[in-house]
């Protein structure tokens, strides 16, 4: 396995690991059925798109394996797709201003940092 591709790999780990600690956390908070929103942001366009994508499918895979429910709650991914460090913060709020209380990204720190 080349580095590119490890590197790919544990990032889509860390996604789904991500997904799944947060989806934990927010069924213990949680009392209703409502659905469980967990905010993505990836940099699914641009440059670095192709190891985005990895993260992407992890984060997705997550939800599969879980049966795209949690303790009942339908998981909903709310996917914004950022092209740059500056519009990380921009896509966080507008998640959080949707009503989506958690946010996942990218492994980049640059682009991890802001959230």
């Amino acid at each position: 396995m080349t580095s590119s591709h490890t590197r790919q790999a544990r990032a889509a780990a860390l996604a789904l690991a991500a997904v799944c600690v947060t989806a934990l956390v927010l069924t213990a908070c949680g009392g209703g059925l409502s659905p469980l929103r967990i905010g993505a942001v990836f940099p699914l366009s641009g440059p670095t798109a192709a190891a985005a994508q990895d993260e992407y499918r992890g984060v997705q895979l997550a939800a599969q394996l879980a049966g795209a429910t949690a303790s009942g709650r339908q998981i909903q991914l709310d996917v914004r797709d950022v092209t740059s460090t500056s519009a990380v913060q921009q896509a966080a709020d507008s998640i959080h201003a949707d009503g989506v209380p958690v946010v996942v990204g990218a492994y980049s720190s640059s682009l991890s940092i802001p959230l």
